[in-house]
């Protein structure tokens, strides 16, 4: 079902704020339907000076997002003259917006379930038109498309749209897995963001063999703007073994890309007895040749006092996650990447831990940062974004 949005259709609520009168519109969107927005006098031309505003809210739990099929606005550098305005933030001042601009189609989406579109031209404009569709999306996590690891089998081609992986671009390789939770931000080990600078780092998404790109077309590597590496992390003996990475651009959800579920739920689930799986790009054996493909593995979860006793470690913390099963385990270059715990409940993936130390690889338990731990400083360091919680 689809809506017509301008006010002479009263499909807008008009707030008349900062907007030029009569073009700013305020909507809440219920799932299901489409809302278009458009052009002042669309299918005509607009001339002259502009300034519109359309701010769409969504239910809480569920993103807005926006595709401009029609875009015939004049080219500008830098989008500065005539041009769509897009927070991402839900910002009615559309500070930060990104600017869009020229006749290529595009398609955005909100942080949370408030997406702001501003539209303006100069005193001088030749005129265009554009026509763009709101939606409200449904919250999604944890799918799985399908259907260095020891002892474990080759992945299936963007089956686990979560995985990442932290590229050092100067040698050209996974260093690290890492793990999508949101459209602006992956976790991995706070060990692995002293091995790459922010300047020569990228996060590789919707990848599968990272010697061809002719298996998947989801994949693609981001520029980081910054690493928020936990405040108390320490490295001897280990401990708080987590960062957030955000990469400059917005990571766009599709069927090879999309974030894991968050365990708000389980906060109080130790995992012990449950089985998770392990996924990464890491060596087969210690010391052995990387993996090209995905590999996935299914390890035990055990008592946090199997790590302290045979490793003889008495620092393991009731923030780590312990796992051990013989002949199978995550191994070098897997540091940083994903433990999934699947629930039962609903099928989904959740993220129990990340891969952060062990002795060799499949001889003795690792150690895993337990993400129920984090959680309240993750979403401390995330503001603005809405996780699910299913």
């Amino acid at each position: 079902m689809k809506d017509t949005l301008q006010a002479v259709i009263l499909g807008w609520l008009v707030v008349l704020v900062t907007a030029q009168q009569g073009c700013d519109f305020r909507q809440n969107i219920v799932a299901g339907r489409s809302y278009d927005i458009f052009s002042p006098g669309f299918p005509n031309r607009y001339t002259g000076a502009q300034n519109c505003r359309w701010t769409a809210i969504a239910p809480a739990g569920m993103i807005v997002h926006i595709e401009c099929n029609v875009m015939e606005l004049p080219t500008s550098t830098n989008c500065r003259n005539d041009r769509i305005l897009i927070s991402r933030e839900g910002l009615t001042s559309l500070s930060g917006a990104t600017s869009n601009c020229g006749t290529r189609r595009f398609s955005d989406q909100a942080i949370g379930n408030t997406l702001v579109v501003g539209f303006r031209t100069p005193r001088t404009s030749r005129g265009g038109r554009f026509l763009c569709t709101i939606t409200a999306r449904p919250c999604q996590c944890g799918r799985r498309r399908t259907t260095r690891i020891v002892g474990g089998t080759e992945a299936g081609v963007n089956e686990f749209p979560m995985m990442a992986g932290l590229v050092d671009s100067r040698i050209g390789r996974v260093i690290c897995g890492a793990t999508i939770i949101s459209n602006r931000h992956a976790l991995t080990a706070a060990h692995c963001t002293r091995n790459v600078p922010v300047t020569r780092a990228g996060l590789l998404i919707g990848e599968h063999d990272v010697t061809t790109g002719a298996e998947t077309p989801y994949t693609q590597l981001l520029t980081i703007a910054r690493y928020i590496v936990h405040p108390s992390f320490r490295d001897n003996p280990s401990r708080n073994d987590i960062a957030l990475v955000q990469p400059r651009t917005l990571i766009f959800f599709n069927a090879g890309v999309s974030p894991v579920c968050l365990p708000f739920a389980e906060r109080s689930n130790t995992f012990q007895g449950a089985r998770v799986e392990a996924t990464g790009w890491g060596t087969t054996d210690f010391g052995g040749p990387q993996s090209s493909r995905l590999r996935r593995v299914t390890l035990d979860v055990v008592a946090n006092s199997v790590c302290t006793s045979r490793l003889n470690n008495p620092n393991i913390l009731t923030s780590h996650l312990c796992t051990f099963t013989p002949g199978r385990d995550t191994c070098q270059n897997d540091s940083g990447g994903p433990l999934m715990w699947t629930n039962p409940r609903n099928g989904l993936l959740y993220l129990s831990s990340l891969a952060s130390f062990g002795v060799q690889c499949g001889t003795q338990p690792s150690v895993n940062t337990r993400i129920t731990s984090f959680l309240t400083w993750i979403q401390q360091n995330t503001a603005g974004v809405q996780y699910c919680n299913p």
